[in-house]
């Protein structure tokens, strides 16, 4: 349940910024799937790809990472 609450974090600051998984591959210039395995706890992205991601939702790094990091550890 908690994984759920830090995952809707990035979620909440997606839909802020009006994106979709598609539209935030667009606008960082990532691939859907690259965008749909990170957002889905599929894969960890690299410090470029997170700040490539983070930058677009208006979200810190640092805070991106980790809660990505906490969703996988604790599914």
């Amino acid at each position: 349940m908690e994984e759920k609450g830090r995952i809707k974090k990035i979620d909440r600051q997606m839909v802020i910024k009006g994106h979709t998984i598609a539209s935030l591959a667009k606008a960082t210039g990532l691939s859907t799937l690259t965008v749909r395995e990170v957002l889905y706890c599929e894969r960890f992205p690299s410090a470029k790809t997170s700040q490539l991601m983070a930058d677009a939702i208006g979200m810190n790094v640092e805070e991106f990472r980790a809660t990505l990091y906490d969703a996988q550890k604790s599914a």
